[in-house]
């Protein structure tokens, strides 16, 4: 029986199964992709539905806000609503004054 030195001794090729207990040796690359491959699949149901909920109570709460009053949203359409109201009547009243300088 000959001898084998250890420099003889070729590691395993990786993919291959190594030993009786059926082992495969996989690279490290092999090894970072199916742990982010596990973790991603882990994480990002619950941050979907995470995302999911917020946006529901989002939703929620701009629905029960819209038709408030008091706050800075309504103040600020509420003046421009006035605005445009206010530039409408001049602009009828300026009509009515072009009517009657027209009839003389």
């Amino acid at each position: 029986m000959a001898a084998t030195k250890p420099t003889d001794v070729k590691p395993p090729a990786y993919g291959k199964t190594v030993g009786k207990g059926g082992s495969v040796m996989i690279t490290l690359d092999e090894l970072e992709r199916i742990k982010n491959g596990v973790t991603k699949s882990n994480v990002e149901p619950y941050v979907t539905m995470r995302n999911a909920d917020r946006s529901s109570l989002h939703e929620t709460s701009k629905n029960r806000i819209k038709n408030w009053s008091n706050t800075i949203d309504a103040q600020r359409r509420k003046r421009e609503e006035d605005r445009i109201k206010r530039l409408e009547d001049e602009e009828i009243a300026r009509r009515e004054v072009d009517a009657k300088e027209q009839e003389f």
